[in-house]
């Protein structure tokens, strides 16, 4: 756990010290594992542990192979030496058919301590851990008309919600009324206008507390004897769109997903080159009361790229700050221009806190 030091300033600011910060999105789902297995038996055990930790570093890092990285493969072998627990569930699929199955799962909680360090040792890339939901709007037209999310193709939902999670990408899905209506123009979603579906969603997103921001839109035409299917992605900023076509939705919907989560990881992972020591300054203004100071300093423990927070002077509406940094300092400014807690005021190294 961080935790911020006072060197000099007001008192009070010692409470800070104790504050229990945290990650704005569980660390702890990041380092669990899953693998089908065939059973309980050895073997099986340690193909399942190996696929997990396959598993576990493609969600820190957003690699969905590591062929391009030599010696990734050997790693496999410690898994069993660095899992902390491990156990077995039953994970119910249904077929399209309606039909129900059980498939056997080893899930697998690694030391985070211990696979950092093998991410490090291995020159692997970091995908920044604080990510926001992706909203998932599924439009489907399979010739009857234009619904969304159709309750007759739950499996393929379920299915994407399963990628989602082995990647380490948290989906949210929308929810209808009472009535089983959706709080979005089918319009708009069959055209794909993301901009309109991030203004109308509700307050409730993980980081910030300051709504949703991403949104995948899917428009998905059974067309002959294919399905014709666009995505459009809008993600912090990144804009992103194609179409695919296959005769199987759910192969199709999952090659896309592949391909958006993809976008994202490119535009917020941190190459190895890029990782080590740094230390800035910053300055943040329109602090108003001890809250204001709270917020502001919870923020900053909270993202991946700073190890440790000094506070080096307070007064009156501001605080200077000495960030110790695990990555070079431009990424630092990637997360605070992405967040909706701190703008930058024009001067360089000045930032004010946003209400």
């Amino acid at each position: 756990m961080k935790a911020a030091v006072v060197k000099h300033g007001c008192l009070w600011l010692l409470l800070l010290v104790f504050l229990p910060w945290g990650q704005a999105v569980a660390d702890a789902d990041l380092y669990n594992g899953r693998a089908i297995v065939a059973d309980q038996s050895a073997a099986e055990q340690e193909k399942g542990m190996r696929a997990a930790l396959q598993q576990v570093l493609g969600k820190l890092t957003g690699l969905r192979q590591f062929d391009d990285y030599p010696g990734v493969s050997s790693a496999w072998s410690s898994a069993s030496k660095i899992v902390v627990a491990f156990y077995y569930e039953n994970r119910p699929l249904i077929l399209p058919d309606g039909s129900k199955v059980e498939e056997l799962l080893l899930v697998a909680n690694f030391s985070p301590k211990a696979v950092d360090q093998l991410r490090s040792e291995l020159q692997l890339p970091r995908w920044n851990p604080e990510r926001h939901s992706l909203t998932v709007w599924p439009i489907v037209d399979a010739g009857q008309g234009r619904n969304i999310m159709p309750i007759e193709l739950e499996y393929t939902w379920i299915g994407m919600a399963d990628l989602a999670n082995d990647r380490g990408m948290p989906l949210r899905w929308p929810e209808a009324d009472e009535n089983g209506e959706f709080a979005a123009d089918v319009q708009l979603l069959w055209g794909g206008y993301t901009e309109e579906l991030t203004s109308s969603e509700p307050d409730n997103d993980e980081l910030n507390n300051t709504g949703p921001t991403e949104t995948l839109v899917i428009a998905a035409l059974h067309d002959g004897p294919e399905w014709n299917v666009r995505m459009n992605l809008d993600y912090e900023g990144l804009r992103w769109s194609e179409r695919f076509r296959g005769a199987d939705l759910e192969t199709v919907l999952d090659q896309g997903l592949n391909l958006a989560i993809d976008q994202i990881v490119a535009a917020s992972s941190i190459a190895a080159t890029e990782q080590g020591e740094w230390q800035v300054e910053i300055l943040v203004r329109q602090l108003g009361n001890g809250d204001d100071y709270t917020r502001c300093l919870a923020y900053l423990q909270g993202l991946s790229v700073i190890e440790n927070v000094v506070v080096k002077s307070a007064s009156a509406g501001r605080v200077r700050l000495s960030l110790a940094l695990n990555a070079a300092p431009e990424y630092l400014q990637q997360y605070l221009l992405s967040g909706k807690t701190l703008a930058p005021t024009g001067v360089e190294g000045e930032y004010q806190l946003l209400p």
